[in-house]
């Protein structure tokens, strides 16, 4: 009698368990362990450090803080070099973003993204596409970015991994 209720009771706690731990797990993870995710994220922008006329552009390089919440989250120091401002008003450029004592996918430690980044001079929109290199406690850590908004705030969408 009583003994075999024990064995489904068991099964059902196990499932629910299981379910419930996926349900509340941070970004869910898509093929090979790629966390997919993204959030939001606000600039305070520019210190800069050259400019420069070069053949009818405005070339510039500053530095920047970003901090950001979601999948990737924390503050970063950034450099924009360069940042070239066209005759037609769009602006193209290139840098590298150093972000320290952060999370990715709720796990410690450091990142770069390297990124190419356009829009408008000013700076109503922006486009930025990364990739992110761990360091320290991520070292194991790679991905891409997207990121779209403005020169103070926007959203990004992120793909990562870790290597095992």
């Amino acid at each position: 009698g009583r003994k075999g209720w024990i064995m489904p009771k068991l099964l059902v706690v196990s499932l629910l368990v299981a379910v419930l731990s996926v349900g509340f797990s941070a970004p869910a993870r898509a093929d090979g362990g790629v966390i997919t995710g993204g959030g939001s994220y606000t600039l305070s922008c520019c210190n800069v450090t050259s400019s420069k006329q070069v053949g009818g552009n405005t070339v510039l390089d500053f530095t920047f803080t970003q901090d950001s919440t979601g999948l990737l989250s924390g503050s970063c120091t950034g450099v924009m070099n360069p940042y070239v401002i066209h005759p037609d008003g769009r602006y193209t450029g290139q840098g590298v973003t150093t972000c320290t004592g952060v999370t990715v996918a709720g796990v410690p430690g450091s990142y770069t993204e390297d990124y190419v980044s356009s829009g408008p001079k000013d700076g109503s929109a922006i486009y930025s596409q990364g990739v992110i290199s761990g360091m320290g406690g991520l070292a194991d850590l790679h991905g891409t970015y997207t990121l779209q908004g403005s020169s103070a705030s926007g959203t990004y969408t992120a793909r990562v991994h870790f290597d095992p």
